[in-house]
């Protein structure tokens, strides 16, 4: 529809799960740290795609979604900010709003924001209650509390506008950073310069200036005030969207399709190498998610590729 409206010309690229394994050990290389999803890979084959059409310049919209509360956990932050304020009568219509929201659970996003709300140190039995810990069975915990390094919810704050102050957090801190490293290795590999139109400093101070109803509306819509901006340049059904779909891959397609490399990965000699991992409680876990049917998520693909990372760099302990 995009392509459509803007009268331009759309080069895709189809990826199988083959071409990932193929693939990964050039992309370890280009990125030189552990990454914690696939998602890095779809940008690495979009650079090369654009190399092989000869596009020196991309546009990307990095920091819209942290500048206008694109993604669904900001709900949880507005929510707070909401119940921190007193203002009960909205944060019950935000409640009931967003749980038509496709993707969103009411009972999911009251838990979220209380990450929000309450102290870290209060926070370990709650979270143990709902099997949310702050440590997964499969980290080796020991071995972090050993160096110092001990669990904290990074959601926490003082503040009374709590979703503008996990906006800032997460563009400066724990979440765009990353990305932008991310994008700029994988498009300084093809020799592409990618260039981030809403990361500049006027739009930044101008939306994180605004009351926090013009980023996430009273009825759950994100980036309302941008949506709004856009009336009549982007088509409609566009920015009317309700759902939220980030730069996703069929990841759990693609660890499933490649079960007997994952197999492999998680049962070799490189796991036990690895001792920030339980090697024992990687494998359970594995084997649950497997041939169990236990519900997949991330995990398989951080642990898949810290492994490589660490066979690959030589990386010692």
């Amino acid at each position: 529809m995009v392509v459509d409206a803007a009268h331009t010309t759309a080069h895709k690229v189809h990826v199988s799960p083959e071409e990932l394994s193929h693939d990964l050990e050039e992309l370890i290389r280009v990125q030189e740290e552990p990454f914690g999803g696939t998602s890095v890979y779809a940008q690495f084959r979009v650079c090369r795609l654009a190399r092989e059409h000869g596009i020196k310049v991309l546009l990307d919209g990095q920091g819209a979604d942290e500048l206008l509360g694109g993604y669904r956990f900001y709900l949880a932050a507005r929510l707070a900010s909401l119940v921190r304020l007193g203002s009960w009568a909205d944060a019950a219509r935000l409640l009931r709003a967003c749980g038509g929201l496709p993707g969103v659970q009411r009972l999911q996003l009251v838990l979220r924001s209380a990450d929000f709300l309450v102290p870290s140190r209060y926070q370990s039995l709650g979270r143990t209650l709902v099997g949310q810990s702050l440590f997964p069975s499969w980290v080796a915990r020991q071995w972090f509390v050993d160096r110092g390094v001990r669990p904290a919810s990074l959601s926490y704050t003082r503040s009374e506008d709590v979703l503008r102050d996990y906006l800032v957090r997460t563009l400066t801190t724990t979440m765009l950073p990353h990305l932008l490293r991310y994008e700029d290795r994988n498009s300084m590999a093809f020799s592409i310069e990618s260039r981030v139109p809403f990361l500049t400093r006027e739009l930044a101070e101008l939306l994180l200036s605004l009351p926090e109803e013009y980023i996430i509306a009273p009825d759950g819509t994100s980036k309302s005030i941008f949506r709004r901006a856009m009336r009549g340049l982007v088509p409609d059904p566009i920015l009317e969207r309700r759902d939220k779909v980030g730069f996703a891959t069929p990841e759990r397609a693609w660890m499933r399709a490649l079960q007997p490399w994952v197999d492999q990965v998680v049962g070799g000699d490189g796991l036990t190498a690895t001792p920030a991992l339980d090697a024992r409680a990687v494998r359970s876990e594995w084997a649950r998610i497997a041939r169990d049917g236990k519900p997949f998520d991330a995990r398989v693909w951080r642990w898949v590729n810290l492994v490589e990372w660490t066979r690959q760099f030589n990386v010692t302990f």
